[in-house]
Protein backbone atom coordinates (compact mmCIF):
# COMPACT_ATOMS: atom_id res chain seq x y z
CA UNK A 1 0.00 0.00 0.00
CA UNK A 2 1.26 3.48 -0.83
CA UNK A 3 0.67 6.63 1.13
CA UNK A 4 0.94 10.28 0.27
CA UNK A 5 1.33 13.03 2.84
CA UNK A 6 0.13 16.46 1.76
CA UNK A 7 0.60 19.66 3.72
CA UNK A 8 -1.82 22.40 2.68
CA UNK A 9 -1.58 25.97 3.92
CA UNK A 10 -4.10 28.75 3.32
CA UNK A 11 -2.80 31.48 1.02
CA UNK A 12 -3.09 34.19 3.68
CA UNK A 13 -1.28 32.11 6.31
CA UNK A 14 -4.45 31.83 8.38
CA UNK A 15 -6.73 28.83 8.66
CA UNK A 16 -9.09 27.10 6.26
CA UNK A 17 -12.03 27.35 8.63
CA UNK A 18 -12.88 29.30 11.83
CA UNK A 19 -13.48 25.98 13.61
CA UNK A 20 -9.90 24.95 12.80
CA UNK A 21 -8.66 28.17 14.36
CA UNK A 22 -10.56 27.47 17.56
CA UNK A 23 -9.25 23.90 17.76
CA UNK A 24 -5.68 25.03 17.05
CA UNK A 25 -5.82 27.62 19.84
CA UNK A 26 -7.00 25.03 22.40
CA UNK A 27 -3.83 23.81 24.14
CA UNK A 28 -5.59 20.73 25.57
CA UNK A 29 -6.25 19.32 22.07
CA UNK A 30 -3.55 18.06 19.71
CA UNK A 31 -4.68 17.61 16.14
CA UNK A 32 -2.70 14.71 14.65
CA UNK A 33 -3.96 14.11 11.10
CA UNK A 34 -6.82 14.45 8.66
CA UNK A 35 -7.35 11.05 7.06
CA UNK A 36 -10.28 11.81 4.76
CA UNK A 37 -12.28 14.82 3.58
CA UNK A 38 -15.25 14.76 1.24
CA UNK A 39 -17.43 17.53 -0.16
CA UNK A 40 -20.99 16.19 -0.18
CA UNK A 41 -23.78 16.99 -2.64
CA UNK A 42 -25.65 18.96 0.06
CA UNK A 43 -22.70 21.41 0.25
CA UNK A 44 -21.33 20.20 3.58
CA UNK A 45 -17.94 18.58 4.19
CA UNK A 46 -17.35 15.29 6.01
CA UNK A 47 -14.00 15.00 7.71
CA UNK A 48 -12.29 12.01 9.35
CA UNK A 49 -9.58 13.30 11.67
CA UNK A 50 -7.30 11.99 14.40
CA UNK A 51 -6.46 13.86 17.59
CA UNK A 52 -5.26 13.40 21.16
CA UNK A 53 -5.55 15.25 24.42
CA UNK A 54 -8.72 16.36 26.15
CA UNK A 55 -11.54 14.67 24.27
CA UNK A 56 -14.19 16.29 26.47
CA UNK A 57 -12.94 19.76 25.54
CA UNK A 58 -13.02 18.79 21.85
CA UNK A 59 -16.64 17.67 22.22
CA UNK A 60 -17.51 20.96 23.96
CA UNK A 61 -16.04 23.00 21.10
CA UNK A 62 -17.77 20.91 18.44
CA UNK A 63 -21.14 21.04 20.26
CA UNK A 64 -20.95 24.83 20.65
CA UNK A 65 -19.92 25.55 17.05
CA UNK A 66 -22.59 26.91 14.74
CA UNK A 67 -20.62 25.46 11.79
CA UNK A 68 -20.90 21.81 12.91
CA UNK A 69 -23.95 19.88 11.76
CA UNK A 70 -22.97 16.59 13.38
CA UNK A 71 -19.95 14.76 14.81
CA UNK A 72 -18.94 11.45 16.35
CA UNK A 73 -15.83 10.68 18.42
CA UNK A 74 -14.34 7.24 19.20
CA UNK A 75 -11.34 6.46 21.39
CA UNK A 76 -9.82 7.75 24.62
CA UNK A 77 -6.16 8.89 24.77
CA UNK A 78 -5.93 9.18 21.00
CA UNK A 79 -9.23 9.35 19.17
CA UNK A 80 -10.76 9.67 15.74
CA UNK A 81 -13.58 12.03 14.95
CA UNK A 82 -15.99 12.17 12.05
CA UNK A 83 -17.61 15.55 11.58
CA UNK A 84 -19.96 17.14 9.07
CA UNK A 85 -19.76 20.91 8.81
CA UNK A 86 -20.42 23.94 6.62
CA UNK A 87 -17.28 24.79 4.60
CA UNK A 88 -15.79 28.21 3.91
CA UNK A 89 -14.42 29.35 0.54
CA UNK A 90 -10.84 29.03 1.86
CA UNK A 91 -11.28 25.25 2.00
CA UNK A 92 -11.74 25.05 -1.76
CA UNK A 93 -9.16 27.63 -2.91
CA UNK A 94 -6.19 25.19 -3.00
CA UNK A 95 -8.16 22.98 -5.37
CA UNK A 96 -9.26 25.66 -7.80
CA UNK A 97 -8.16 25.08 -11.38
CA UNK A 98 -6.25 28.36 -11.46
CA UNK A 99 -3.79 27.03 -8.87
CA UNK A 100 -3.32 23.57 -10.30
CA UNK A 101 -0.45 22.93 -12.73
CA UNK A 102 -1.34 22.21 -16.34
CA UNK A 103 -1.27 18.53 -17.26
CA UNK A 104 1.26 17.46 -19.87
Amino acid sequence: MRYLTVHLMPRDGGVFHPLGSELREESLIHREAIHHAEHLDDGTVVLLAEASGNRKRYEEIMTASSYVDDFLVAGEERWVAVSRFEPTNAIFEPWSTSTMPASS
